[in-house]
């Protein structure tokens, strides 16, 4: 059973939806016209491809923070997302990106540890 749901920001301003219980989950969308937790019909389209995958693990989708600014790089918000998951998670977590959040997670994949 998938559980309750959470939503808020992680270290760094970064926007996420919590579902699940079990080892962490990454879930990283492509690019969203916000940088805020979604919600009402967003929520629910957001949530959709996490609803399966909550029941065996703790699943965090994960937008790019609040506040970029202009000329930040791929590997400039994996490295935003590495800080809120050392932060906030503490632990090594599986992963997994959709479209421009690919991107984002083969970055956060190959960065020195």
């Amino acid at each position: 059973m998938p559980g309750r749901e959470s939503a808020g920001f992680l270290h760094d301003d970064a926007p996420y939806l919590k579902i699940g219980p079990g080892p962490p989950l990454v879930m990283v969308p492509g690019l969203t016209p916000d940088h805020d937790v979604p919600s009402r019909w967003q929520r629910r389209l957001a949530l959709a491809p996490a609803r399966p995958l909550a029941r065996d693990f703790t699943v965090y989708v994960i937008n790019r923070k609040r506040g970029l600014q202009p000329g930040e790089s791929m590997s400039d918000i994996a490295g935003h997302l590495a800080s809120a998951i050392e932060h906030d998670l503490g632990q090594s977590v599986f992963l997994q990106g959709t479209s421009t959040g690919g991107s984002v997670a083969l970055q956060l994949c190959c960065r020195p540890a």
